[in-house]
């Protein structure tokens, strides 16, 4: 068996050496190996003209039922710009042309999204009913940015109530 090994291995050099004894031979097969493994090696999805893209954000995709996005202009747009990213919770003031007179509050913990397309436009949430109160003509909206997850001042002073116990003591 040995023997067999032996020959086999010898007539398998000889052959080689044969096949491979001009230089140009042997110039074309580094080359046939090199090709052989680079190509084994590459990735073939690196070859896409493109890569793939994601789906842009669509806002109309995220509105609850019974809400609306009511587009609005800011007084206070370009200080916001700065504080707030793609969206925030705000309280919402109405300020009016008339000389003098105080905002008031139209709507407290709302959620104020900046339109993806235009990053200097912003949108309120709003329930449907509450629309007329965010389109009247002449307003000016002013933003005051809450904590996300902050509640209303109102319902957090109404679950507190303190009640105080008084213990007659001991005297000496």
């Amino acid at each position: 068996m040995n023997l067999v090994i032996n020959w086999n291995l010898k007539s398998l050099r000889s052959r080689f050496s044969q096949i491979y004894a001009h230089q140009r031979d042997r110039i074309f097969f580094v080359f046939l190996l090199g090709a052989s493994v680079l190509a084994l090696l590459t990735p073939w999805n690196s070859f896409q003209s493109s890569p793939p893209t994601a789906e842009a954000f669509e806002p109309d995709t995220m509105i609850p039922l019974g809400f609306v996005l009511v587009p609005i202009e800011l007084e206070n747009q370009q200080s916001l710009e700065s504080m707030i990213g793609s969206h925030a919770v705000v309280n919402l003031y109405k300020g009016y042309q008339i000389g003098g007179q105080k905002g008031v509050l139209i709507g407290r913990h709302l959620r104020l999204l900046r339109a993806p397309l235009n990053p200097q436009q912003f949108a309120v949430l709003v329930p449907e009913s509450e629309v007329p109160s965010f389109v009247a003509p002449g307003a000016k909206f002013y933003a005051v940015v809450q904590n996300r997850s902050s509640q209303d001042t109102t319902e957090v002073m109404q679950s507190k109530k303190k009640s105080v116990e008084y213990f007659q003591g001991e005297s000496p």
